[in-house]
């Protein structure tokens, strides 16, 4: 992950942890966070991750986006924009960009948010975003053949 620009919406509990993780594994690498509580991102400053004042901030900085997020709720939220009319990350998302989503959410959800981005290339969503929330949410349903 050398010189790419890297995200990180969702600084809680897990959130926090894994942000800290990554801005020591990712030397040459730059990370912007954004947290709707302003102390994660004071102590994650130590670290060298920049506070972000929003969604859209992290979008538009950021090469590829995790998210660590509590719930169904939260993630359609970020993803969808506030009440499903705002500008979520899947406004947001520009070609090239990925969006990684690390929260425990339905396969439903993820399939929703897959087709929530246009698909075309002469779109400004994030191919690679759409692609990777297809697969997950094709696969993630079926459990794995019984070993004999």
């Amino acid at each position: 992950m050398q010189d790419q620009k890297l995200g990180f919406i969702g600084l809680g509990v897990m959130g926090e942890p894994m942000c800290r993780n990554l801005a020591a594994k990712s030397r040459g690498s730059s990370i912007i966070a954004f947290d709707l509580r302003p102390e994660p991102l004071a102590r994650l400053a130590t670290d060298g991750v920049a506070g972000a004042r929003s969604i859209a901030a992290v979008a538009a900085a950021a090469d590829i986006i995790f998210l660590s997020l509590p719930g169904e709720a939260e993630i359609r939220a970020v993803c969808l924009g506030e009440n499903g009319r705002g500008r979520g990350l899947v406004n947001l998302a520009r070609d090239g960009q990925a969006i990684v989503d690390c929260s425990t959410a339905p396969v439903a959800l993820a399939r929703e948010l897959a087709a929530a981005l246009p698909t075309t290339s002469s779109t400004t969503a994030s191919s690679r975003c759409c692609a990777a929330w297809r697969p997950m949410s094709r696969t993630a349903a079926r459990p794995a053949p019984a070993r004999r």
